[in-house]
């Protein structure tokens, strides 16, 4: 006999929780139209014209408690399961980007180091012998760059901008995603830039999952980190 009850009581809660029907919580919140989709041990899911939202047992009347079967202890029980379950994925979170972090201290540690910067007098000197020929006359475009490291990758920052000033060259477009090259061992995923570097067409790269692609590359001549980004431009 009860064999034969269970599919019918099975399609009562499932009949249930397909009807329509008017909730109001106890500060005065209502909803109206609503179906009850899903009924946790702390809680009901609805949805209604606003969307999908969860409402807690404690916001709800008496009557609305006893009809789905709240029970005080399997609500707090559930909870503290769902607190733990969230403390552990956000752990395993940190874990995985202080390995990523670790990851990329070593690889960078690994690589060989750029060549100094050759003195000042040194530098004038070139320059001095340099002076009056054609490659004198050679215009250098700079660009100052602000934005958002993306991703570290073998061959140095991938750099998603929010704002350029360039000297003789046109501005790069907000949300452009750029190479600075070079070796940034100071440097990880997230930490807002300031660069200046010099634009030399679009160059490969490696991504992180081993992939080869493209995207426009500046030799960096000078980096630093910001603490935050300057007003988008309208």
């Amino acid at each position: 006999m009860k064999t034969r009850l269970f599919p019918v009581v099975l399609s009562l809660v499932a009949l249930q929780l397909a009807i329509a029907d008017d909730f109001k919580t106890i500060n005065g919140q209502e909803y109206k139209h609503a179906t009850v989709s899903r009924v946790e041990p702390d809680g009901i899911v609805i949805t209604f014209s606003g969307g999908i939202v969860k409402i807690p047992f404690t916001d709800l009347s008496p009557e609305i408690q006893k009809k789905y079967g709240y029970d005080p202890q399997a609500a707090a029980d559930f909870q503290e399961q769902t607190y733990q379950a969230d403390v552990i994925r956000a752990r395993q979170l940190a874990e995985a980007r202080e390995k990523r972090r670790q990851e990329l201290e070593a690889q960078s540690r690994s690589q060989p180091q750029p060549a100094p910067v050759a003195p000042a007098a040194e530098r004038q000197s070139v320059a001095a012998s340099l002076h009056g020929s054609v490659l004198d006359a050679r215009p250098v475009a700079k660009s100052l760059i602000y934005g958002t490291v993306l991703q570290v990758v073998n061959e140095g920052l991938l750099v998603r901008v929010r704002e350029t000033t360039a000297f003789g060259t046109e501005r790069i477009p907000n949300g452009a995603i750029v190479l600075l090259l070079g070796n940034f061992p100071e440097f990880y995923d997230d930490d807002k830039i300031q660069a200046t570097g010099i634009p030399i067409g679009r160059h490969e790269y490696t991504t992180v999952l081993g992939s080869k692609s493209t995207t426009r590359a500046f030799e960096v001549a000078s980096i630093n980190k910001i603490s935050d980004l300057p007003p988008r431009r309208e």
